[in-house]
């Protein structure tokens, strides 16, 4: 049986280090992108199960990465699941 690929975007070294290696511990097969301008390529060649999406990032943010791999074929399809330290009820309403 192969490995459930995950694609994790976050920005955080200390952050994006504990969970790739929590991840390929359980057995999954990991690629890390620090920037979300890095996303889109990295979905499209490594074409993983889920992607693991800080909301928080410099230049562009999660959300807008999000909405740019919903606007793909070849990523429409994956599912995001949305990290953030963010704990404003504003934030979790986004």
């Amino acid at each position: 049986m192969t490995a459930k690929r995950i694609l994790l975007v976050e920005d955080q070294p200390d952050h994006a280090e504990l969970a790739v290696d929590v991840l390929r511990m359980a057995g999954y097969e990991v690629v890390h992108c620090a920037q979300g301008e890095e996303v889109l390529g990295a979905a499209q060649r490594f074409v993983p199960h889920l992607i693991l999406m800080d909301i928080n990032l410099p230049g562009m943010n999660g959300m807008e990465v999000t909405r740019l791999l919903h606007r793909h074929n070849e990523t429409a399809q994956i599912p995001v699941l949305a990290l953030t330290a963010y704990a404003m009820p504003a934030e979790k309403e986004k």
